[in-house]
């Protein structure tokens, strides 16, 4: 179930891809959920959602001569080729650097901007491999007739996670200022909640080129520089998780925007947005679509949050659910 619009509104900066693959005459599912964000254009999520399920499927391929793969390898082989992604993006605004003119290229938009990733890839066993980088959301739900639960194997990497902080301070240990109270929370001095993510390289790039990538735009906390002193500060590094599916499994995969609408109507502990997929899916009627049941379950009567007297009193961020049926 992707994001989508209402009539006005800027376009959903969320993508999500679902592929089937033949590798090594064997069905391999391949899943992944893009949620772009900063920008003049969402570059960042654009290209991963171009680029990856090719480069991903190129090292599976090449890796399978060891068979069965091992946890460790496909931890490798998905964590390198989402690394690559982002070098390249940092490559190609290295490239143009000294751009001149009125309007910057690409290469240089695409730069600013950025994006978490959820990408799952399941083997004909049904080992289920799930790699994040950023904070969408990973649930493996027991398959419909059993008791309603679920695996989360979803990473929070946002700054308020003190693991993350305590990685981040330890990474930087004489800059206590990398990290700042917000009115809303603890964030990157820059602003950025996200502790990982793809793009953003102005908190990645040394400081002369991180200055040259943003010295059109006017001051703000977004490009104040002062702070940036030994990078980076947002790591290109992805988790993955692994488990193994039952039959009729459910692997339920988000952007934020699910957590957000969630959070409006019940606890924001993550356990319990499982717990809710968890409940939706085991209420599914045959030929029922699981993605929908879910937004449903979780959305409730949010809108009446959102709306009142006509008019709209709160941001909604966009929201898309990919579920797979293992």
């Amino acid at each position: 179930m992707p994001g989508g619009s209402p009539p006005g509104a800027r376009p959903s900066q969320d993508l999500q891809m679902v592929e089937q693959w033949d590798v090594g005459g064997k069905e391999w599912i391949f899943a992944l959920v893009l949620d772009g964000h900063s920008g003049e254009i969402n570059g960042v999520a654009e290209l991963a959602l171009e680029r990856l399920p090719a480069m991903v499927k190129a090292a599976l391929s090449d890796a399978l001569t060891a068979n069965p793969l091992q946890n460790d390898v496909v931890d490798n082989l998905l964590c390198k080729a989402i690394a690559k992604i982002d070098n390249q993006i940092a490559d190609d605004f290295l490239a143009h650097r000294d751009w001149t003119g009125s309007e910057p290229p690409i290469e240089v938009k695409r730069a600013r901007s950025g994006s978490t990733l959820c990408l799952a890839l399941v083997d004909p066993d049904r080992n289920v491999h799930v790699a994040n980088l950023g904070d969408c959301e990973a649930f493996l739900v027991a398959p419909r007739g059993q008791t309603p639960q679920y695996l989360d194997m979803g990473f929070h990497h946002r700054v308020f996670n003190e693991k993350e902080a305590a990685r981040i301070l330890a990474d930087h240990p004489n800059e206590p200022n990398c990290i700042k109270q917000w009115s809303n929370g603890l964030r990157l001095f820059s602003g950025l909640e996200l502790s990982r993510g793809l793009g953003d390289l102005h908190l990645k790039l040394d400081v002369l080129d991180a200055r040259q990538l943003l010295a059109d735009l006017p001051l703000n906390s977004n490009t104040d520089l002062t702070h940036l002193l030994t990078p980076p500060y947002l790591s290109n590094v992805a988790e993955v998780a692994h488990a193994v599916a039952q039959p009729g499994s459910f692997l339920v995969m988000a952007s934020d925007g699910l957590l957000d609408v969630f959070s409006w109507k019940y606890t924001t502990s993550r356990g319990s947005l499982g717990q809710v997929c968890a409940d939706a899916v085991a209420e599914l009627a045959e030929g029922e679509n699981p993605a929908y049941e879910i937004v449903s379950h979780v959305w409730g009567d949010a809108p009446a949050s959102i709306i009142i007297g006509g008019e709209v009193k709160r941001r909604v961020d966009d929201v898309t659910v990919v579920v797979l049926v293992l």
